[in-house]
């Protein structure tokens, strides 16, 4: 059986540490390798993006040698989710997609022409005001290199709850990509081909869950920040579904 080897890359500010999209991998997936990295954690939050996205390009390959060391075959799923997703496609794009079968974005700010700015419930995010300045910019050298290197290798995960923190609208890439809610992603095995990347609308009806003081956030910060269960399970599926094609 071929193994699956996954990179996940953490959100902004993140450490990279206790990552709940890693423990939901662990337990659900069970891939034979499985790393974290945080190219934007807090100790390097006021310096330039393109650095962020060195260091992740620098992880990358780093940890796809430590899978072929393991292994014996180098090529990974790269996950991001969150400003960890717009690192994950940044840096793929710029690797040409080289040993990166699968690229699943969940909920990241990937769309150019949309404004993503700091929360203002969420003060820390203030400092990292290079990479919301940066991130237009760099979106566009995203859309405008996938051009030719192709979308296939993209599956774009777009929430449908309010969100806050990263706009609905800014969870998408303009281009050619086949879209579809999660319901009818499940309905038909051929809706995610080889052909071009897919785009799957989680339902309305997931949002997030947290607990203690943070209940006092709004839906639309709590809905990004904190994951229910079934809004966990539903994307764990969608990320299942993408590994079958």
């Amino acid at each position: 059986m071929k193994s699956l080897s996954i990179i996940n890359v953490a959100g902004l500010l993140m450490d990279g540490k206790n990552d709940g999209l890693e423990a939901a991998l662990r337990q659900r997936v069970t891939p034979d390798f499985l790393r974290t990295i945080a190219p934007t954690s807090l100790d390097s939050a006021t310096k330039h993006p393109n650095e962020a996205i060195e260091h992740a390009i620098v992880m990358i390959r780093r940890a796809m040698q430590d899978v072929k060391e393991s292994t014996g075959d180098p090529n990974i799923v790269l996950v991001g989710r969150s400003y960890g997703a717009f690192i994950a496609l940044l840096a793929s794009i710029r690797m040409n997609f080289q040993n990166i079968t699968r690229v699943v974005l969940i909920e990241g700010p990937l769309h150019p022409d949309v404004l993503v700015a700091p929360p203002m419930l969420l003060p820390p995010l203030m400092i990292c005001d290079s990479h919301y300045q940066m991130r237009p910019v760099l979106a566009r050298e995203a859309v405008e290199h996938l051009s030719a290197l192709g979308t296939s290798p993209l599956v774009i995960i777009q929430g449908q709850a309010q969100d806050d923190v990263v706009p609905i609208a800014s969870q998408v890439i303009p281009g050619d990509f086949r879209i579809m809610n999660v319901d009818r992603m499940f309905s038909s095995h051929h809706e995610i081909d080889h052909d071009r990347g897919s785009v799957v609308r989680l339902p309305r009806s997931i949002g997030g869950e947290c607990h203690g003081m943070k209940r006092i956030l709004p839906d639309g910060y709590r809905n990004h920040l904190f994951w229910s269960k079934e809004k966990m399970d539903m994307i764990l599926d969608i990320f299942e579904a993408t590994l079958r094609v």
